[in-house]
């Protein structure tokens, strides 16, 4: 059996974080001192997982630029290019004839929080299984309705994947983390384009996937995560993150410190400069940002032509 591998997407435009995304891809966004997707190249290494594919489209020479071949990462990393937006199954068709037997596949606008992703390999293992679903028992109701609804029999297969379902069954909510087997190609390109996106569903392939007698389980290894969609969600997840490592402060790489700067609950990107008598409160400052000596910023998203408001 080949070596497991991971695919990460991150073609997508973003433009609900607009005007965040009109100078950085969505994946490139901070959380704290990283961005988002060395987050999730963090979990491939948490599996020794040796060799990731990421999917790029929009700004993708900024995440090819950031990564690089993923030396420092301990990962070796190749870029394939998206051609066009037709959707998350369209995107991993890009990867069909690059993966191995099996690979870790993970969208590439999600923070996770896992408890122990190895069980998963395990289910895959013990059951023979096709493919295994990352899933959280999902306390908010609302919050599975926004993603999709996972549907099991008593042995925990999975039967039916509904995506943004109006009526709930269970508490058991999809989270953007799959483990699959290259057979799972085979439904991808039977997967017809929506109605309403004019884009290819990678929850039209599981169900298709499904449908056609491959067996899919989930695990509920994720403990928490975060669709980073809007504005906002990007601001919270930095305040939280600020929180919950007990910190004032983070800041990135080549930062520039003048004068008498006060900062009070601050999450700062790399090549950043802020002259002399500043002042910066519950603030998110992004890369590349010049801040003006006298600056009273308070409840902000600083980015390279914009001081958004929160």
């Amino acid at each position: 059996m080949n070596e497991i591998c991971g695919v990460i997407l991150a073609a997508g435009k973003g433009s609900r974080l607009y005007p965040i995304t009109e100078t950085i891809p969505k994946p490139l966004v901070p959380i704290g001192d990283q961005a988002l997707i060395e987050y999730q190249l963090d979990i491939l290494k948490q599996l020794d997982i040796k060799k990731c594919y990421i999917v790029i489209g929009h700004f993708g020479f900024e995440i090819a630029k950031h990564l690089g071949n993923g030396h420092k990462y301990g990962v070796k990393i190749e870029y394939v290019e998206q051609k066009e937006p037709l959707g998350i199954a369209n995107a991993l068709t890009y990867t069909s004839r690059l993966v191995g037997d099996r690979f870790l596949l993970m969208l590439g606008d999600i923070f996770f929080e896992i408890d122990n992703l190895h069980s998963m390999m395990r289910l895959m293992d013990e059951r023979k299984a096709n493919g295994v679903l990352a899933t959280k028992a999902e306390k908010d109701p609302e919050a599975i309705k926004r993603n999709f609804a996972v549907l099991f029999d008593d042995d925990g297969r999975v039967r039916r994947v509904v995506e943004k379902p109006a009526i709930l069954e269970n508490d058991i909510k999809g989270c953007g983390m799959y483990l699959f087997d290259r057979n799972i190609f085979e439904a991808v390109n039977r997967t017809p384009r929506t109605a309403l996106r004019n884009e290819y569903e990678l929850t039209d392939s599981i169900q298709i996937f499904i449908d056609l007698g491959y067996k899919v389980y989930y695990d509920n290894v994720i403990s928490d995560d975060l669709n980073i969609t809007f504005i906002q969600d990007l601001f919270e997840i930095n305040m939280n993150y600020l929180h919950r490592n007990s910190i004032n402060e983070a800041i990135g790489h080549n930062v520039e410190l003048g004068q008498k700067v006060s900062l009070n609950n601050v999450v700062i990107g790399n090549d950043v400069v802020i002259e002399d008598d500043v002042i910066l409160t519950d603030s998110l400052v992004l890369a590349d940002v010049h801040i003006k000596s006298g600056s009273r910023i308070r409840n902000s998203i600083v980015t390279r032509n914009n001081i958004l408001k929160l």
